[in-house]
């Protein structure tokens, strides 16, 4: 007898009267829910794919809005500090002529850096061998570079011909001043797709955990990750944590979990998923329902015994939490 062998397939964004399943029967809905758990079928609804176009969009603006204001903010500094320098050696300068040549630059830096971003979103650190993604942008570098510079003198040119009596000349010298606005555009280029790695970082960590807020409000699981593993566990299996530097050693059932969090975001799931959990000391966080027996150990503290045979300490200002 041959055994049918489930195939992962990648299908196409669906609405939700198209999926497989989902207006036939109850049987049907069932094999659906588990081919999808187990990851046979791997499909994007059309809300989901909105989402992410929305997500995508506000961490296109944002780092827009971050490079213009880092812009503004070193055009004025540079063009003070240039002002300084010129009257320090008792040079003339144009006084509106300097206020050109940083903010043209500027200009086309903020202009290019949606493709910048289109391009590092394509060699993401995490999804690109080290030497492969070193070699991307170091090539994405130099053509935003030329790129930038070309589009930086034609505004320019524009600008001079327009406004003053005299033309703009860029160099007299190209491979020199090549290099010297090289150097600065692989600043610029190396600050944008850090600048978009950090805003992406923190705006998914912030999507994750509203997913498991609503996960834990829904379902009573509790869901947190370390490293590349992400760990599950029933909210009312849960007795205790302890802060671990970076981490939180978590107790739950006849597990002990080790996950990147804080107990302050920990405690907020534990009380979406309805537990009554109390912060007894600066390092832990309880289950007040696994609580025993408590026993004074001196100076207003207390120990607590917890149904599990361990026993956290309590320090006195959290004694009211117990108690709550």
């Amino acid at each position: 007898m041959k055994i049918p062998v489930f195939r992962a397939v990648r299908r196409p964004a669906l609405t939700s009267g198209q999926i497989p399943g989902v207006n036939g029967n109850e049987g049907g809905r069932a094999a659906l829910a588990v081919a999808r758990r187990l990851g046979y079928i791997d499909f994007m609804t059309v809300q989901d794919a909105e989402s992410e176009r929305r997500f995508e969009r506000r961490l296109m603006w944002r780092t827009m809005a971050i490079v213009a204001a880092s812009g503004l903010v070193f055009t004025i500094v540079d063009v003070l500090s240039a002002q300084t320098e010129y009257e320090r050696a008792g040079q003339a300068y144009h006084p509106v002529a300097i206020w050109v040549y940083d903010p043209t630059s500027v200009v086309i830096i903020v202009a290019l850096a949606p493709l910048v971003m289109a391009f590092a979103n394509r060699f993401r650190f995490a999804d690109t061998p080290l030497p492969l993604w070193l070699a991307g942008h170091a090539v994405g570098a130099l053509v935003f570079s030329a790129v930038h510079i070309a589009l930086m003198v034609w505004l320019r040119k524009l600008v001079f011909f327009l406004f003053f009596d005299a033309p703009y000349i860029f160099t007299d010298n190209l491979p020199r001043d090549f290099v010297y606005e090289l150097r600065k555009d692989i600043l610029s280029y190396a600050l944008m797709v850090l600048i978009l790695f950090l805003l992406r970082t923190f705006a998914e960590q912030k999507r994750e955990l509203a997913a498991a807020r609503a996960d834990a409000r829904e379902s009573q699981l509790i869901t947190l990750k370390c490293g590349g593993r992400t760990m599950r566990f029933a909210a009312d299996s849960f007795r205790f944590a302890r802060s671990a530097g970076n981490y939180v050693e978590v107790h739950a059932g006849n597990a002990t979990h080790f996950a990147r969090a804080t107990l302050a975001g920990l405690e907020e799931l534990l009380r979406d998923a309805g537990l009554p959990v109390a912060r007894v000391h600066r390092s832990y966080l309880v289950n007040r329902d696994a609580i025993e027996t408590s026993a004074p150990s001196g100076s207003g503290d207390l120990v607590l015994t917890l149904a599990g045979g361990e026993t956290v300490p309590c320090s006195r200002r959290y004694r009211d939490a117990i108690r709550a």
